[in-house]
């Protein structure tokens, strides 16, 4: 019985291609690729264009692949954002099918930068939109793939913009082909450059922050601005359910206690802090450098006016509304109807009016009181002196009712 090969042909270079892959394709009758790859690997063999319908090629195995041989070509290396898994899911089950791995531009790039790749970090941006800053601050090595919308000039800018322009970056453009470029640099060195599509970027950042170790009090730079307390801001956070890739508005921001704790959980994503009080923003502005927390984003304003241009949130906390709480959920609520809120507040004026805002708007709720003390010594004693006690509100709208 004849069987399906899924070939990964590297860079484009037939150096790089594997001798099992050459194999492969010697002994197939019929190459499926993009025209690219077959004028390359696929002469004196039947060839079928691989476009952009899959169903196609997927009926063709199946009524073919007990008659003929069939070697798919797919660029780059199959296990790495590659078209390898979308055929393969095509394939019934029962029909032979294997992968044969190559050498793509995450082995061939780690290699000119002189680097290993057992702990780095992948991200793509070819046909995607995102943000680079929360990959490199959280990361100490970081491979990312750029293309379409996103070129790699537009994600090093976005790194010199963003605080990063002192990260070290290997560039690699048109790999393993004759008009090849490596470029070496920090940054700030590389901003003015332009590169073509489909360039691959290794960053390396030397002072990146461990986003899983929590933060505490006396780790922020304080003033006579309010701070969340450490066991508040834990708890709150926890609560929150923060996944990677969230977009979180932390409104009334404070010091960016809070917002610091949050871009730490959301790794992958971005912390938008609101604050109005031109010293707390000086304050967030430093504590954001002082703790790497390049994924944060400082507004300066009144919420919810300064809010209306900013991406849909999953994730919003409100440490301080200035009386507009109505008109920041349902500003957020436009924006997504499924954003989960959390409020924390101290005084009973503000309990009574986020429960009976969070009531009126029809969402689910949960309430939680916290009362927190420290031991001070007192004489040789220690004694509990109780913090304020914090009321944490939580909820989501319910649709169902």
């Amino acid at each position: 019985m004849s069987k399906v090969s899924i070939v990964s042909t590297g860079l484009g270079n037939k150096d790089l291609l594997t001798t099992e892959g050459k194999k492969a394709i010697e002994n197939s009758q019929v190459i499926i690729g993009a025209e690219k790859l077959l004028k390359e690997f696929g002469n004196r063999k039947e060839t079928i264009v691989l476009k952009g319908n899959l169903d196609y090629i997927s009926n063709f195995i199946k009524e073919n692949y007990e008659k003929k041989s069939i070697a798919v070509l797919v660029t780059g290396d199959a296990g790495l954002y590659s078209l390898a898994q979308s055929v393969k899911k095509r394939i019934p089950k029962d029909i032979p099918c294997e992968i044969i791995p190559g050498i793509g531009s995450l082995q061939y790039l780690c290699g000119k930068a002189g680097i290993g790749y057992e702990n780095i970090k992948i991200v793509s941006f070819h046909g995607k939109k995102g943000s680079i800053l929360p990959y490199a601050a959280y990361n100490r090595t970081l491979f990312a793939i750029t293309g379409g919308e996103v070129k790699a000039h537009d994600v090093i800018k976005e790194l010199c913009d963003g605080g990063l322009g002192h990260v070290k970056i290997c560039a690699g453009e048109n790999m393993s082909h004759e008009d090849e470029r490596i470029l070496k640099g920090k940054a700030e060195e590389l901003v003015c450059c332009e590169f073509k599509d489909l360039t691959s970027l290794v960053i390396e950042n030397e002072t990146y922050v461990n986003s899983y170790i929590p933060l505490f009090d006396n780790d922020f730079v304080r003033s006579k601005v309010p701070m969340t307390k450490e066991e508040i801001r834990w708890i709150t956070v926890s609560k929150m359910n923060i996944k990677p890739q969230d977009i979180i508005y932390d409104i009334g921001a404070g010091t960016g206690s809070v917002t610091i704790e949050m871009a730490r959980k959301a790794n992958e994503g971005l912390v938008y802090a609101v604050e109005r009080n031109s010293e707390a923003v000086s304050l967030i502005k430093e504590n954001k450098a002082k703790l790497g927390a390049f994924n944060v984003k400082v507004i300066e304003g009144l919420a919810p006016g300064c809010i209306s241009d900013l991406p849909k949130p999953d994730k919003v906390f409100i440490g301080g509304s200035c009386g507009n709480m109505r008109e920041i959920i349902e500003t957020v609520l436009k924006k997504n109807p499924k954003v989960k809120v959390m409020i924390n507040t101290i005084t009973l004026e503000s309990l009574s009016e986020s429960i009976s805002t969070l009531k009126e708007l029809k969402f689910d709720m949960e309430i939680v009181n916290m009362n927190v003390s420290r031991a001070h010594s007192v004489g040789g004693y220690n004694l509990m002196k109780a913090n304020n006690p914090i009321y944490i509100i939580s909820g989501e709208k319910n649709y169902e009712d």
